[in-house]
């Protein structure tokens, strides 16, 4: 008897230490401070990801944790890691490939490629594959535009700019 009890309290101590998972809205919460300081505060970043990664696992079947796996990624975007950016993008594309966030982790795979690592090349099948697949989303101009500027330099691209705001403002006259 005495075992019984004293192995129920060891279990209850173990229980009590273990990791919580944070709710929905407190994890929606933490991600509006965080987004407020623009990821000043790395340790507050990390933590965010720490915490939403336990709920995903903890919560392995909620409609959330695509979105919180957005969220994750996004933090790491701030936080201008780009390879762990990289793979929360390819994460959510591989687990919800048919949600309507698969699109915007194509082009952010993309982005993430081109802009942060200088894998212009690398980017440029995935901005041609989202341009197919996604010929009406809204970043497919931008896709478009990246496909077509991957291999100017920044002088090519401020020339490339002016002209088209000279056209644009010559269309406006008329």
């Amino acid at each position: 008897m005495k075992k019984s009890i004293l192995y129920l309290c060891i279990l209850g101590l173990f229980a009590a230490c273990a990791p919580k998972s944070k709710s929905k809205e407190e994890l929606k919460q933490a991600f509006r401070q965080l987004s407020e300081k623009m990821a000043s505060d790395t340790l507050q970043a990390r933590t965010f990801v720490k915490d939403a990664e336990l709920y995903i696992r903890t919560h392995g079947n909620d409609t959330s944790n695509v979105h919180f796996i957005r969220l994750i990624a996004e933090t790491h975007t701030m936080l201008g890691d780009a390879p762990a950016a990289l793979s929360a993008w390819e994460r959510l594309g591989k687990e919800y490939p048919a949600h309507s966030l698969a699109a915007e982790a194509l082009f952010k795979r993309a982005f993430v490629l081109s802009e942060m690592m200088n894998r212009k090349e690398d980017s440029r099948p995935l901005y041609e594959e989202f341009v197919i697949r996604y010929p009406q989303h809204n970043l497919a101009e931008a896709a478009r535009f990246q496909i077509q500027t991957l291999d100017k330099s920044q002088a090519e691209l401020m020339l490339m700019l002016m002209q088209k705001s000279d056209t644009t403002a010559v269309s406006a006259e008329k």
